[in-house]
């Protein structure tokens, strides 16, 4: 992988083996990639539908 780029795992939500939350790549421009597991928040709820609420 490029120089900078990496892999996140949230605190909150446990990664699963080799799986990571987010992984940027960055060369001459970045790319994020967000996951889409977990649609639940720590208490159980369903996270909201909209990719704006749920990062609001």
């Amino acid at each position: 992988m490029p120089q900078g780029s990496g892999y996140s795992n949230v605190a909150v939500i446990p990664a699963c083996l080799s799986y990571s939350h987010t992984v940027e790549v960055k060369g001459n421009s970045s790319l994020l990639i967000i996951s889409g597991l977990n649609g639940y928040f720590p208490d159980g709820k369903n996270m909201p539908e909209s990719f704006e609420e749920r990062v609001s």
